[in-house]
């Protein structure tokens, strides 16, 4: 082997252009096709606190169902006595014209990939909830059971934990903020009032009145406190509600204290 193809990814197809290994840093190819830095292949989109393993089943579900499709039409178009290779190359020409929506030569990281992706009609799931209930159309429940991954009972089921350990962490999260609200914010906003009004003759002459931040605050409050113990329904409507009407309040607050520069 010399060193020209060790350098290279053999992709095992003459007819495809060869792709050059990529030795430097991680964080300077992200745009690479094949992100190999040496001695390992990148999969970039798993959060630290996710199991790999289920990506990993993901995506060999996809290989499987790509090599089954490539399989069933090279054998339909190949006769006996016919050149195997020749019908391939065919179908990969077919295979290649079809697939082309999914396929985005610019910035991925970019909003221009999102606008693409709405005009060419491809799912884009904006939060966990949306991505979750992917998992439950009847084409994904198929090629679950079809290659002996889940059972729909079993796939359903796991989903119905996903949706439940969401709510959970966003409940935290709702919650962790009323706390931070009364025990952190709201004393250091009525603190800094407090200095304030000494240097002046009155909170008016500041244009700052308290009774006003301090009632919006406490209704923001009110309003999450009341969101997370009022009844949402079934787990995927709750953890729709959470990740839409639940994220709208504590953003309110937020925006109210960031122009208070709290």
């Amino acid at each position: 082997m010399n060193e020209k193809e060790v350098n290279e990814i053999t992709l095992g197809i003459k007819n495809l252009p060869k792709v050059s290994k990529d030795y430097s840093d991680r964080n300077r190819n992200r745009t690479s096709p094949i992100a190999f830095t040496g001695n390992k292949f990148e999969f970039r989109a798993l959060g630290s606190s996710t199991n790999p393993s289920e990506a990993g089943t993901i995506l060999n579900i996809i290989v499987t169902y790509g090599f089954d499709e490539i399989y069933k039409r090279v054998k339909s178009k190949t006769k006996k006595g016919e050149d195997v290779k020749k019908n391939a190359l065919e179908v990969v020409k077919e295979l290649v014209a079809e697939t082309k929506d999914i396929r985005f030569e610019k910035n991925g990281y970019s909003q221009d990939w999102h606008n693409e992706a709405a005009k060419r009609g491809l799912p884009n799931a904006k939060n966990t909830p949306e991505a979750l209930k992917l998992f439950l159309k009847k084409d994904v429940i198929s090629y679950f059971e079809k290659y002996n991954i889940l059972t729909e009972r079993e796939l359903r089921s796991k989903i119905e934990i996903k949706f439940e350990n969401y709510i959970r962490t966003k409940e935290i999260e709702y919650k962790y903020a009323i706390k931070t609200v009364n025990t952190l914010l709201l004393p250091a906003i009525f603190k800094q009032i407090s200095t304030l009004a000494k240097t002046s003759k009155n909170l008016e002459a500041i244009n700052i009145k308290s009774e006003e931040i301090s009632k919006e605050i406490k209704m923001y409050v009110k309003e999450l406190e009341n969101f997370i113990s009022s009844g949402h329904g079934d787990l995927v409507t709750t953890a729709e509600k959470f990740a839409s009407e639940g994220t709208e309040i504590p953003s309110k607050l937020r925006e109210k204290l960031t122009m208070l520069k709290i």
